[in-house]
């Protein structure tokens, strides 16, 4: 190969690799949940989520009929059932986007604000599910509080967590979980999570 040739042969080698350095293959997920269970959802708007920035994972916008379905017909996935004007959930949401980014996984967004509220009887059909998750008040039993994440694989809980840690005390507006807060926090969606992958 003559001199001219081995130089045409590396700027063009170099060419490539420069227009290729930015490229970068899609990432497979870290983890898959596999729902035998067809959903009808929409991307959530999360945006009124104050404190959730940067990537986020697709978080799927769905009724609270069509999260009885993966109870009552073995569906698989992680629900999420919060409101963005809930100081807790807007704590809450970050963390679980930070570890469900780390599996690729999405996540089902109840909005527990929709209005116009279901009705009873599906309301008490979701409770016969997931009653076993609340939260136990004294003097009121088991209360339904939000934020509530919940693994389901073949419509069984594999794990659920209410609210955000027990050492912190939300009475301050803008007050935040610190560090180890957060990362006490993510590791129970993590186990969560764990607990519902294939």
């Amino acid at each position: 190969m003559t001199k001219t040739k081995k130089q045409k042969l590396l700027l063009s080698t170099m060419l490539a690799v420069f227009l290729c350095a930015g490229c970068k293959a899609p990432a497979e997920p870290a983890a898959t949940i596999t729902n035998p269970v067809e959903i009808s959802y929409e991307v959530a708007d999360m945006s009124g989520y104050q404190y959730l920035s940067g990537e986020t994972v697709e978080f799927r916008e769905i009724t609270l009929e069509e999260s009885i379905r993966f109870f009552s017909e073995g569906g698989s996935g992680i629900l999420y059932y919060g409101k963005d004007d809930c100081y807790w959930c807007n704590r809450a949401v970050p963390e679980l986007n930070k570890v469900a980014l780390e599996y690729g996984i999405p996540i089902y967004y109840i909005n527990t604000a929709t209005y116009p509220m279901p009705s009873a009887e599906i309301v008490n059909k979701l409770v016969s599910y997931i009653e076993e998750t609340f939260m136990v008040v004294e003097g009121e039993g088991p209360v339904f509080y939000v934020p509530e994440v919940i693994g389901v694989k073949e419509g069984k809980i594999t794990g659920a967590h209410v609210s955000l840690v027990d050492s912190f005390e939300g009475t301050i507006k803008d007050k935040q979980l610190d560090d180890e807060q957060k990362k006490e926090l993510q590791g129970y969606y993590r186990e969560i999570i764990e607990a519902t992958v294939d």
